[in-house]
């Protein structure tokens, strides 16, 4: 159980300064150093080889605990937040240090990386307060002499500690680090864009790891691999002196950090006094295994141990290969490794305080170059030696950093940073440099104090934390650089540094590294354009070695010189020729580079002699100068002499003495002369020549093959020779004449007399037997000298006349077609010979077979032996016919099948001959019953058609394929009228034969169907489905009857110049009427008076289907028409008794107001008594009543309406 540990912040570091105090002032109060670590046994002798595979004890092996469910809890982008940077290195080797971020908050902790295109990255951690701490980043684009104001990568209000830098795929950042703001997740950062910003990410580890420490992560691809210390509650970590739990090792592994998702977590399940802490990591890139060094505790609370292993994610392969010291040297203090890999190399390393080791902490390491190799494959690095520095001061917090067999190591000593090289792989280990350049030094004591990272183009690359400001803040060395330029004289021309494979137009700059070696060069010769170049000369400090090496001690400029050279090419033609170019002898072509403003030479040797028969003659210059001349090299150029080949040819006969012609010149072979190459000779031989009676030379052959006369061109040197022979005549006759004959392999027709050389063989011939005609030949018998061989050889050795004797013979030709044999076959048979005659047909096959016919030709039989007489060429044939089976079946059993004409029942199997036409037809239907039948479908290998017309051309079977089909009887009630859509087609009565098993729609109409004017149908039922819709789908399975039922509506049209109508009754009313079910009473009432604008129309009365002036009545058995009657009401008609009243009352008032004057003018007191008798006389005259037919207003005493003729 660990009750002492690095932990989360200022408070837990000073309680571990103070703890590890207490322990070292109680380790010297111990003992002597041989008392070594209290609780382990007293070592004795030498310090033993590291403990490796299976030396190491069972109570220190790592016990993998299982799989950790890991989730993610959502990414959060940091705040921007940046500070200054500082000023650049000076001094060797190390240049001078150079802070990263100076604040007066103490910043610690720093991890380091490097991306693809040269920024080297410090992330670190800045105080906040003592317990809060955040989480920075800086960049140096020119290898830590400036840096970038720092950006946060993560300040939360977490206490953000221990970070830990990757750069994977794309150069994408992921900073690892601890923190407390969950306790039950690890934590990183990532940046996308080289650090300018940051977004966080938290993956949940579950509640039995927690507390989540010290991340050590290395880059796999776009992957990384992985761990953290978590404080463990698994089962297999409450075993031990504390139940309550242990510290061990979360294995973290992602193939793509760019995924919260897909991170897996493998732990370490330990008892709590074994427990685990500070990994660091590594990978090895071939196999893919985790390389990693962790702390192990070996007492206690007491002692600690640096053990190793390898551990791959895809196979599950683990190796715990090694432990550094068991029980001979455990630290009494923790011992915080590291680790560094490349391929199957790898070295780790840690610091021991242990008395058996000596009185200061010391650095112990060691290195594997085969790491799949396992446990037996390390070793102590520098020769067994385990230390990488023999200094006796206290050597702490191991940065670890390789590349190939380079091991980079960085670590705190005596308050200072220092770096020692490691080569080999880590077996040698040079002197160590300081790198820290302050004194007093003031290098932080704490864990993580030093990182390196091994650059292979920058070097090793060191970032710490020290506290020379007065606090801790980042400080940051690399070696010195020094700029080295390469100049040309002229400029701009191809140079490089260290060997490039690729040259860089002058002036090129590269900065390296104080004290170290490089080469430099320029390109010589390197082309200046077409036929131009330059040729290096020297450097401008004399030096004329090209490539030079140089060694960096200083900013340096090294210019190199140039001549500037034409490209001349002296030619020949042809190619191959001598010339002499500035006095020596060269072959053309002959390229050389002249420098500008000198000259050249030239001279053309000739005669050149190539071999005893040929020889090159000189005949001018391309430039048209002497045959030797100077040229000015002021340009690239090529001068080309010509030459001409000449050949030595000799013109010879054989026999030697013979007659030639040369260019027209008769000469007597041999005959020698020399001739211009491609120039052409005419050469003849006169032939015959004769040399006495019956004798004579021909010419034979030229030795070139060519006829007697022609011309040869010099292409060569040769001799070229005239053939003759010495000839006899011979005379070769037929007996009939005008026989055949060969004569030395040429046919000829006899008698032949031809001219043959003198000792020659002369080869005859006879062809036999000679046609004579068709089917008819001559057969050789004997030659006139009695030689019976028709092939012979005879000597031209003198003339002579030689005959051949023929008989007569015909051809028999004989046949079999198709197939077949015949006997005896074709032949010459003797004239009159009587020969027999036979044919033979092949076997049977079970699907085709053959059937004799006749023989044809030049004689007629049905037999197949017979015999011919021979007394002319004759011709036979015998006719074989081929016959295949052919079998006609139906899925119907039974069924008629007309075969040619010829109903026949089924199967029908038949033998008919090959390309035979043949017809099959097939009932188009077979009646099972009055409303069931099968119906023709298909033939099978036939198509469609019932009738079926094939050619026999093979063994065939065909087969009449049928489908069961039942009537369906599709009927509307009523019977005419409505429509019937069938399988989206209007159904026309014709009968529905449908197959088994099939579907249809039917579709009676949702809507009304029109059946005419004033007719129309509307849908009620299916007589088998009386619930189905009017649109519905038909399962075929039995013969039936379907019917739509409809009910039928008539339309009572409506005609009235006003709107004043309504039906009772109506199932439907439009403007111009209503729609009534058959037979039912349509009710049509209207208003009987209707006011349009200042005039009014009283209604007359109904015409058409209904009469009367009433409610219009009408039976719906058939379209209806009515038609109501208005008329105009006139003003007198209308106001007609208004009118009459009010002219009575003034015709009143007049004739009272005549009376009262009357009476006035004699009596005047008497006037208001003759009022009343008017007032009476008005009130009979006076009164109005409404019509009750139509409501017009009229006077009160009418007996007719005067409006509407109605009585009242």
């Amino acid at each position: 159980m660990s009750s002492r540990r690095g932990g989360y912040g200022g408070i837990a570091i000073v309680f571990l300064i103070a703890v590890v105090a207490v322990a070292l002032l109680a380790l010297s109060a111990a003992g002597s150093a041989a008392a070594g670590v209290p609780g382990t046994p007293a070592p004795t002798g030498a310090r033993p080889p590291v403990l490796t595979g299976a030396q190491i004890p069972s109570q220190y092996r790592l016990h993998i605990g299982g799989a950790v469910p890991l989730t993610g809890l959502g990414s959060t982008p940091t705040p921007a937040s940046r500070f200054d940077s500082g000023p650049g290195p000076t001094d060797l080797p190390f240049a001078p240090n150079v802070a990263v971020w100076t604040d007066p908050a103490p910043q610690t902790r720093p991890t380091e990386g490097r991306d693809t295109m040269g920024r080297t990255y410090v992330a670190f951690q800045h105080e906040v307060s003592p317990t809060n701490h955040d989480l920075y980043v800086a960049w140096s684009d020119d290898d830590g002499a400036t840096w970038s104001a720092p950006v946060a990568v993560a300040n939360t209000a977490a206490d953000e500690t221990n970070p830990n830098l990757i750069v994977t795929v794309g150069d994408r950042l992921t900073v690892f680090f601890q923190q407390d703001g969950n306790q039950q997740a690890f934590a990183y950062a990532y940046s996308t864009n080289r650090g300018a910003s940051w977004t966080i990410q938290p993956i949940n580890t579950g509640a039995m790891l927690t507390r989540n420490e010290y991340p050590s992560f290395v880059a796999n691809g776009a992957g990384a691999y992985g761990m953290y210390g978590t404080w463990c509650t698994q089962p297999q970590c409450v075993t031990g002196p504390n139940p309550a739990g242990a510290w061990t090792i979360l294995m973290l592994f992602n193939p793509d950090v760019s995924s919260a998702s897909t991170w897996q977590g493998i732990y370490f399940g330990q008892p709590s006094d074994v427990e685990l802490f500070h990994p660091s990591s590594a990978i090895n890139s071939g196999s893919g295994d985790l390389d990693g060094a962790i702390e192990i505790e070996i007492v206690d609370d007491t002692a600690w141990d640096l053990t190793w292993f390898r551990y791959n994610p895809t196979g599950g392969f683990f190796s715990q290969d090694g432990l550094m010291c068991g029980t001979f040297c455990p630290s009494n203090d923790f011992v915080w490794p590291s680790i560094t890999a490349d391929g199957n190399r790898a070295v780790t390393g840690a610091h021991f305080f242990n008395s058996n080791l000596g009185a200061a902490n010391v650095i112990l390491a060691v290195y594997s170059t085969n790491t799949p190799g396992g446990g037996a494959t390390w070793q102590l690095v520098n020769a067994n030696q385990g230390t990488i520095d023999s200094a006796t001061v206290d050597q702490k917090y191991l940065s670890l950093d390789m590349k190939g067999t380079q091991v980079q190591a960085a670590y705190w000593k005596a308050n200072a940073i220092w770096f020692v090289l490691g080569i080999n792989t880590g077996a040698t280990f040079q002197a160590p440099a300081r790198v820290s350049d302050n004194t007093p030094a003031t290098a932080i004591e704490v864990q993580h104090a030093v990182v390196v990272k091994n650059s292979t183009a920058a070097g090793p690359l060191v970032a710490w934390h020290d506290s020379r400001d007065g606090n801790a803040n980042i400080y940051f060395a690399g070696l010195q650089r020094f700029t080295i330029t390469i100049a040309t004289n002229p400029s701009p021309l191809n140079v490089r540094f260290d060997g490039a494979a690729t040259w860089t137009s002058s002036p090129a700059s590269q900065r390296f590294p104080a004290g170290t070696t490089h080469t430099i060069g320029a390109q010589s010769p390197q082309p200046g354009g077409p036929g131009v170049q330059y040729l290096f000369t020297q450097w401008n400090d004399a030096v004329t070695n090209n490539p030079r090496t140089i060694s960096i001690n200083a900013d340096t400029t090294y210019t190199a010189t140039f001549v500037t050279q034409y490209q001349i090419t002296i030619a020949t033609n042809p190619v191959g020729r001598s010339v002499t170019v500035n006095g020596g002898p060269q072959l053309g072509p002959y390229v050389f580079w002249c420098t500008a403003g000198q000259t050249a030479s030239l001279d053309a040797p000739s005669p050149q002699t190539v071999s005893p028969t040929s020889q090159y003659r000189y005949q001018s210059w391309s430039d048209a100068g002497a045959q030797a001349h100077g040229i000015a090299c002021d340009q690239s150029k090529t001068v080309t002499a010509n030459f001409v080949l000449q050949y030595q040819v000799t013109i010879g006969t054989n026999p030697a003495g013979r007659d030639v012609v040369v260019a027209s010149v008769t000469r007597t072979g041999p005959y020698t002369f020399w001739c211009d190459d491609a120039s052409s000779v005419g050469l003849d031989a006169p032939t015959p020549q004769a040399t006495a009676p019956n004798t004579q030379y021909r010419f034979d052959t030229w030795s070139d093959n060519l006829p007697a006369t022609h011309s040869i061109t010099c292409s060569s040197s040769t001799t070229i020779t005239a053939n003759f022979v010495l000839q006899y005549q011979i005379t070769i006759a037929t007996n009939p004449a005008g026989r055949a004959v060969t004569v030395n392999g040429n046919p000829q027709t006899g008698p032949y007399a031809a001219w043959y050389d003198q000792g020659g063989n002369i080869g005859l011939l006879v062809p036999s037997p000679q046609t004579a005609g068709l089917g008819t030949r001559y057969s050789f018998s004997a030659w006139s000298d009695g030689n019976t061989n028709p092939s012979r050889t005879i000597l031209a050795d003198q003339p002579r006349t030689l005959t051949a004797v023929f008989t007569t013979e015909y051809f028999l030709t004989m046949s079999a077609v198709p197939v077949g044999t015949v006997s005896p076959g074709n032949g010459w048979h003797p004239a009159d010979d009587i020969v027999p005659i036979t044919t033979t047909g092949p076997a049977d096959g079970l699907t085709d077979r053959y059937r004799f016919d006749r023989w044809s030709g030049d004689l007629t039989s049905f037999a197949t032996s017979t015999t011919i007489t021979m007394n002319a060429p004759k011709t036979l044939t015998a006719t074989w016919v081929h016959q295949f089976k052919i079998e006609v079946q139906s899925n119907v059993i039974g069924a008629s099948i007309t075969v040619d004409t010829v109903p026949t029942p089924t199967p029908i199997v038949a033998w008919w001959n090959a390309s035979s036409t043949h017809t099959l037809q097939a009932p188009v239907s077979i009646t099972i019953g009055t409303n069931e039948r099968w119906n023709f479908a298909t033939w099978t290998g036939g198509g469609n058609n019932a009738v079926f017309t094939f050619a026999v051309s093979g063994p065939a079977t065909y087969s009449a394929q049928y489908t069961h089909q039942f009537l369906i009887t599709l009927t509307t009630s009523p019977g005419t009228g409505p429509t019937v859509m069938v399988d989206s087609q209007p159904y026309t009565g014709a009968p529905l034969w449908w197959d088994e098993g099939t579907t249809h729609s039917l579709d009676a109409g949702s809507q009304p169907q029109s059946g005419g004017t004033g007719i129309r149908y509307v849908f009620q039922q299916w007589s088998d489905s009386t619930s189905s819709p009017a649109a519905r789908t038909y399962s075929v399975s039995a013969a039936a009857t379907v019917t739509a039922t409809y009910r039928t509506q008539y339309f009572l049209t409506i005609t009235s110049a006003y709107p004043a109508w309504s039906c009772t009754g109506a199932v439907a009313t439009i403007a111009t009427g209503c729609w009534f079910n058959d037979g039912d009473s349509a009710v049509v009432t209207v208003g009987t008076a209707y006011q349009s604008g200042g005039t009014k129309f009283a209604f007359t009365g109904w015409s058409g289907d209904a009469t009367g002036a009433g409610s219009a009545t009408v039976s719906m058995d058939q379209p209806r028409s009515i038609t109501a009657g208005w008329r105009e009401v006139s003003f007198v008609e209308e106001y007609g008794v208004y009118l009459g009243l009010l002219i009575a009352i003034i015709v009143a008032i007049v004739l009272i107001l005549l009376f009262l004057m009357m009476r006035r003018k004699k009596q005047a007191p008497a006037m208001p008594a003759a009022r009343a008798p008017a007032a009476q006389a008005t009130q009979q005259m006076g009164g109005t009543k409404a019509c009750p037919a139509c409501g017009m207003e009229i006077p009160a005493g009418a007996t007719t309406c005067p409006v509407c003729g109605s009585a009242v």
